[in-house]
């Protein structure tokens, strides 16, 4: 068997760590900081971690998946986190790759995928969409997550949510659908079963008695920002209490949470066309940090 082989395909194992390591080296992007073996292995230590191609020459590429929470659903969608093609072989090996892990996503059962290409990655951007990747998304980042301000507006109160919480957060988790027209199947249940994941986070926000907001995050581990990273995945306040600084608070919450766990990186994904929240973060240090692909359901959305 030669490097100009057709690749072969099998689930990454925590078992390529190490060589992973040396494919990371030749990356395009270059990683932001590199990750220790050791902690590499540990993510990769389940069968979801996600996929390689092996050729002549051995490991080739690699997709990392993040099995990313839904509160509204209770379901996990699939992101792709990293993806990684050894130098010179991007051409031949990203569309290959890329097809059968978009394939055994499917054939899991997952619902919805979707795939992150920090900048610097626009070479995977015409590959993804011939796999049928559509809706274009803004990444926005920060890396500094040790320095926030973290001010609580007089009465508000930010703490982690607990199963106690969960028909409130499902009666907010219904404002912000309705408000939006997107799909919510969000129940207590449903809820609880989101806050009892390994990889989640959720803070509410409450004045006295009222659940006024929340924050609901969940933690991926990434080749290309260095380790654990903090992914803000929902952010919803009551239309009448917005502009009060709630908003502001369960961010800046999150982000010394996630510090405090060791994450390196703080990120969320929106619509281009949302130049108010795009502001809000930007205002909290959020920068551009790529853009996301995603898979379109069976229902179009």
């Amino acid at each position: 068997m030669t490097p100009n082989d057709p690749p072969r395909f099998r689930d990454l194992a925590a078992a390529d760590a190490v060589v992973a390591a040396e494919l990371l080296a030749g990356a395009s992007p270059a990683p932001r900081r590199a990750p220790s073996a050791a902690a590499v292995g540990a993510a990769w230590s389940t069968p979801e971690a996600g996929f390689v191609a092996v050729d002549g020459s051995g490991l080739a590429a690699l997709a990392t998946v993040h099995l990313g929470p839904s509160i509204y659903t209770g379901d996990d969608w699939a992101h792709i986190e990293d993806f990684v093609v050894r130098g010179g072989d991007e051409e031949p090996l990203t569309g290959a790759l890329l097809r059968h892990t978009l394939r055994a996503l499917t054939a899991r059962g997952f619902p919805q995928a979707s795939i992150g290409m920090p900048t610097g990655q626009e070479w995977l951007a015409g590959e993804a969409r011939a796999a049928g990747l559509v809706e274009e998304l803004q990444y926005m980042g920060r890396d500094r997550l040790d320095e926030v301000s973290a001010v609580v507006p007089p009465g508000l109160a930010v703490r982690a949510a607990h199963d106690g919480d969960a028909a409130r957060l499902s009666d907010l988790v219904g404002v912000f659908a309705r408000e939006f027209g997107y799909p919510s199947a969000a129940h207590p249940a449903t809820v609880t079963d989101y806050l009892g994941r390994h990889n989640t986070g959720c803070l509410i926000a409450e004045y006295g008695d009222e659940a006024a907001g929340f924050v609901a995050t969940s933690t991926p581990f990434s080749l290309h920002y260095g380790g654990l990273s903090l992914m803000i995945d929902d952010l919803v306040v009551l239309p009448e209490l917005r502009r009060r600084g709630i908003a502001a608070a369960l961010v800046e919450r999150a982000l010394e949470c996630a510090s405090e766990r060791g994450c390196t990186v703080a990120r969320l994904w929106m619509q281009p066309e949302a130049p108010a929240a795009r502001g809000f973060y930007a205002a909290l240090g959020f920068t551009d940090f790529g853009q996301v692909l995603m898979l379109p359901t069976a229902d179009g959305h």
